[in-house]
């Protein structure tokens, strides 16, 4: 885990929290049903979040099995909601809210989501010296 994030960055707390939460909860179920299918290998999640070109970025990557991307978008998943969940659907709508975007990609067995988020004017200046994640 690597977050930097400073004490106001113009979101209320409970969607920052709510960001956090549903990427890493997602990523913890995903590495749930890895061992429930025998997988051996240690998994890991990764979180890092920064201040970077004016936004608030937060990356959570995760091991995953394939179509991780497809279970966990809305438009596709025909699973009833009380067994697969609102989490991405909340995340894409406070980024869509404030301006930003959630991204998920799957590749190589690795599931990776990431938030950006503009932060206003007066805080886009936060820390110029980190470098925005490409």
């Amino acid at each position: 885990i690597q977050v930097d994030l400073p004490n106001d960055i113009g979101l209320p707390d409970v969607e920052t929290a709510a960001i956090f939460f549903n990427l890493i909860d997602n990523a913890r179920h995903e590495c749930e049903a890895l061992m429930e299918a025998g997988e051996k290998k240690p998994l890991s999640i990764h979180v890092r979040s920064l201040i970077g070109a004016g936004q608030l970025i937060v990356e959570v990557t995760n091991p995953c099995r394939t179509g991780a991307s497809r279970r966990r978008s809305k438009a596709l998943s025909k699973e009833p909601l009380r067994t697969h969940g609102w989490g991405t659907s909340i995340v894409e709508d406070i980024a869509r809210t404030h301006g930003g975007i959630a991204e998920y990609t799957e590749k190589d067995g690795t599931f990776s989501a990431s938030v950006m988020i503009p932060l206003p004017q007066e805080l886009a200046r936060i820390d110029e010296r980190q470098e925005p994640v490409s």
